[in-house]
């Protein structure tokens, strides 16, 4: 099975007064048809920005530098705006984090969504409420033929978001992009929009990139793959059992020693990683994440290193991996 979509060498600078800040540099994956990606890392670590470049919404000082995103086998870095619009919100779709700042307040609901329909398909207005009202009532929306008539202020934050997936779905795109979908949201509300995505994602076979900084949430989608972003690049790359129980990575293997296991107890403590994210308009020498990586050695100081596979289709940038056989050191 082809690719639904390829990112190769995806490059996306930020030029400004400071210098060139690398929000993404030189990220590359790929995705079949019903295929889930978890996009995980730090807040700051380029998640949100490679969503961006795919969709082409990058605003300046932000400008795409390099690398190609085959959709379908076509380049859309090389499309012009009005063909991009085409597949924007059609056949690619995004539920962005905060609802508030994407859902216009002087509008009521099944406007919005209605709204989307009518844009790239050949309906009537009639036609397109209905449809929106049908979408409203498929995310969730208690009496949604009433409630389709409030305005995005008179719902609540898990009502909104559940009124940004019905947008994204409004045109049954082929994939479905979901930057922090449960951000803000309190744990019960998390769940049952997490239930949602995944739901709709298995019914319409869609493919699915999860951006997010909860490692859980990749667990609970059940995602094949999983990317580990750190400074604008991957650090690692693989199937979610291999990333979960043989990480390779020193942040990878940090970032699960910091998160909650509830299979552990009540005795096991966390462990933040110490230190902070590198400025990204001045990287440290060498590998990024050295000035935090309790294994760092003299070469990760000034050389950085190459995304190369380690097993198949587990791939780490790192000198000094750690590997499935000695998981807590490296001698």
């Amino acid at each position: 099975m082809q690719p639904l979509i390829e990112v190769d060498n995806l490059k996306t600078y930020f030029f400004l007064n400071e210098g060139i800040l690398k929000a993404v540099d030189g990220v590359s994956f790929s995705l079949k048809k019903g295929e889930v990606l978890g996009i995980v890392g730090e807040s700051g670590c380029g998640k949100t920005v490679t969503a961006l470049s795919i969709l082409r919404l990058v605003s300046p000082p932000g400008q795409i530098v390099q690398g190609k995103v085959l959709f379908k086998g076509t380049d859309l870095i090389t499309l012009k705006e009005e063909e991009m619009r085409k597949i924007r919100g059609n056949r690619i779709a995004m539920i962005f984090q905060d609802p508030m700042t994407f859902l216009n307040p002087s509008f009521n609901i099944v406007n919005q969504v209605s709204e989307v329909i009518l844009l790239h398909q050949n309906v009537s207005k009639k036609e397109a409420f209905e449809k929106g009202v049908n979408l409203l009532e498929k995310v969730g929306i208690p009496r949604a033929r009433e409630r389709a008539f409030n305005y995005p202020h008179q719902l609540s934050g898990g009502m909104r978001q559940r009124v940004m997936i019905a947008m994204a779905l409004s045109c049954q795109p082929d994939l479905l992009l979901a930057d922090e979908p449960t951000t803000a949201l309190d744990v019960t509300i998390q769940a049952q929009i997490l239930d949602l995505i995944k739901e709709i994602q298995k019914e319409t076979h869609s493919s699915l990139i999860l951006i997010t900084h909860n490692l859980g949430l990749v667990a609970g989608v059940s995602s094949n793959y999983v990317m580990v972003m750190y400074a604008g690049r991957t650090v690692e790359y693989g199937r979610i059992e291999q990333i979960f129980y043989h990480s390779a990575h020193p942040y990878t293997f940090s970032l699960l020693k910091a998160f909650p296991h509830l299979d552990q107890g009540s005795k096991v403590k966390f462990k933040p990683i110490k230190g902070l994210p590198p400025n990204l308009i001045n990287l440290p020498e060498g590998c990024s994440f050295n000035p935090r990586c309790e294994w760092a050695r003299k070469k990760c100081l000034k050389l950085a290193p190459k995304l190369v596979e380690i097993f198949p289709e587990h791939l780490v940038a790192c000198h000094f991996p750690l590997l499935r056989s000695r998981p807590s050191s490296r001698s």
